[in-house]
């Protein structure tokens, strides 16, 4: 083999071989204290000048629900509560969580939280984000499946493809519900927006 085509072939492999930035978490919310109240609720862990979650539409659950233990960098958090919607979800309008923060210095970025959605509670649900406080959303993702049973699952969205949300100073990301049955009940746990230091 040649010389030039060796070094063709090491930097390949080198390229190949080099570890991949391990992504951080930017905001981490664990809804423990959502009895407290529904609207900014504060991150559990935030790596950001500002981030907030407030649930919205008429079918909130006020105190929350049962939720999931988590680990989050090696340290357990207690399952404790869960943002959660029930009694028809959709009922009066849309029923979700809206996540806003600030991602100036990451990129990247991706969504990651435990849903559980009864059998009667929301079939999908949907992602969209805008830039500022104003404005259109643009979706992300449409009609992710949701189980349909009393167990949590993980779900993650990925909004790299989405450039907007990544070094933004303020970003809104909405979680949307589907239209359930008004005895179905929707949650979700352990939210964690992650991302990779620019």
């Amino acid at each position: 083999m040649n010389a030039p085509r060796l070094l063709t072939s090491l930097t390949t492999l080198l390229l190949f071989a080099a570890p991949l930035a391990a992504a951080d978490t930017i905001a981490f919310w664990d809804f423990n204290d959502v009895a407290e109240g529904t609207e900014k609720i504060a991150p559990s862990v935030t790596n950001t000048t500002a981030a907030s979650a407030s649930q919205f539409g008429g079918s909130v659950a006020e105190k929350g629900q049962r939720g999931i233990a988590f680990e989050l960098d090696g340290k357990k958090v207690t399952g404790g509560q869960a943002a959660a919607w029930g009694g028809g979800v959709n009922d009066e309008g849309p029923n979700g969580l809206s996540i806003t923060l600030d991602t100036t210095g990451y990129d990247g970025l991706s969504l990651r939280f435990d849903v559980r959605s009864t059998k009667a509670g929301a079939p999908t649900l949907d992602v969209e984000f805008r830039v500022g406080a104003s404005g259109e959303y643009t979706s992300v993702a449409k009609e992710v499946e949701l189980a349909g049973d009393t167990s949590f699952h993980e779900t993650t969205i990925d909004l790299a493809k989405a450039a907007a949300v990544a070094d933004a100073k303020a970003v809104e990301i909405r979680i949307v519900f589907a239209e359930g049955r008004s005895n179905g009940t929707s949650r979700i746990d352990n939210l964690q927006v992650l991302g990779t230091k620019k």
